[in-house]
């Protein structure tokens, strides 16, 4: 209980430091606020309940040394964040350097007329959760539509059409069952409610119902996800209640239950003397993914030891089929021990430091940019497979060039010139 007390200071200190100017700081609250819960509220259930098993595995012995690890990491995020916040200077760009592409309309038809392209192919082959090919990347483009989605209300640019396409992207992923997606989606209007209003009372209220009616919608999707995937819509569950008697809040730390896995892999790493695998699932399987199984042996590419690592740790039939997912933190715990857990969150810090003191957020493209972070760190911070988290980047960012284009005839203007 002595760490989990810790922790719970070390996130109040970081919020405590950038409480001045949570717009700024966007992106590190949002940070601190995922380890919360991920990191925090989950292991004091465990702690409360006395329940220390998942999927098979028992992780009471490691349960402290998981909870070190993560005050290690998250005091390491928090100093680096702020060492880089003071180090970085503030751009000083007073002119719009990109405007909105006269194209971007017709890319973001594009990208709609792909998703829906992949929904109606899930629909006829009921396979959503057997994503393979080509299919996989584009899935991708769902990401794609909600910055491009994100782009037009940020503009102010939305219309009656451009409304339309947000509410059935919505159903499209209430009917797969995309939880994450929904989140991403929920993630950029959040800020912008946050961005364009002052921190007042009405705000604050706003904020408020504007959580509460997402917590609904996610425990919706999530207690009725295997009947939207299986179309039994005539068995949809309108009501909040929960499988296995679970109540809501305890549904939700179900669903955010990353750190029993990080504390399991924990176990499985020092007690079977595993070694890590030193970046092999996070750098070279980026190259693995992109390239054809035929160019391996047997025409199968190589199994991902991160992945490998996660289905062994639970010793069960479960583990090996559930796809549970570790923090970003057992991640770099995975590669590279303790000493790549607090070299790669201060670098994630410095990451986003950086774009908090350099991004004028008077210009609505750094506010997308802010959103296009915010919500790879979701995925980051949640998944914590760096590859997928590669891909998402990538495609984000053929979006935001797609639809910003630089502005030629804008030059900076000085204040003293030599006029001949």
């Amino acid at each position: 209980m002595s760490y989990l007390i810790v922790l719970v200071f070390i996130i109040l200190f970081g919020i405590y430091l950038a409480r001045k100017n949570p717009k700024q700081h966007f992106l590190f609250l949002f940070a601190l606020v995922l380890y919360f819960v991920y990191c925090f509220l989950g292991p004091l259930k465990t702690y409360q309940t006395g329940n220390y098993e998942k999927l098979g595995g028992n992780y009471y012995d490691y349960f402290d040394y998981g909870v070190q690890i993560y005050c290690i990491a998250i005091f390491s995020f928090i100093v680096s964040y702020f060492i880089g916040f003071s180090y970085f200077k503030k751009e000083k760009v007073t002119i719009q350097k990109f405007t909105l592409s006269k194209n971007a309309k017709y890319y973001l038809y594009g990208f709609f007329l792909i998703v829906t392209f992949v929904v109606y192919r899930f629909r006829q082959e009921n396979q959503s959760d057997q994503i393979e090919g080509i299919f996989n990347y584009l899935l991708f483009f769902a990401d794609s539509l909600i910055l491009a989605l994100a782009i037009f209300y940020y503009e102010k640019k939305q219309n009656f059409i451009i409304i339309t396409l947000t509410i059935i992207t919505f159903f499209y992923f209430l009917f797969l069952g995309f939880r994450y997606r929904v989140i991403l989606l929920f993630i950029a209007f959040f800020y912008l409610l946050l961005i364009q209003n002052r921190i007042k009372f009405s705000t604050i209220i706003k904020s408020t119902v504007f959580i509460f009616l997402f917590a609904y919608i996610i425990n919706f999707i999530s207690v009725n996800r295997q009947v939207f995937k299986e179309q039994n819509f005539d068995e949809v569950v309108l009501s909040q209640d929960s499988p296995n008697d679970m109540s809501g809040y305890d549904y939700f730390l179900h669903q955010t239950d990353n750190y029993s896995t990080d504390f399991n892999v924990l176990k499985y790493m020092n007690k079977y003397k595993v070694d890590h695998d030193y970046g092999s699932s996070m750098f070279l399987h980026i190259l693995i993914r992109i390239t054809p199984a035929s160019l391996y042996l047997h025409n199968k590419k190589p199994e991902i030891p991160q992945q490998e690592i996660i289905k062994n740790c639970f010793n069960s039939i479960g583990g090996q089929e559930s796809g549970a997912a570790v923090t970003n933190i057992f991640a770099y715990y995975i590669a590279f021990g303790i000493s790549g857990v607090v070299f790669f969150m201060s670098v994630l810090a410095f990451i986003l430091s950086y774009f908090s003191k350099k991004l004028n957020l008077e210009f609505t493209r750094n506010r997308i940019i802010i959103v296009f972070i915010a919500m790879v760190l979701f995925q980051i911070i949640t998944r914590g497979f760096f590859p997928q988290e590669f891909t998402l980047i990538v495609y984000l960012y053929i979006t935001l060039k797609l639809f910003y284009k630089k502005n030629n005839n804008d030059r900076y203007t000085y204040k003293y010139s030599n006029a001949i």
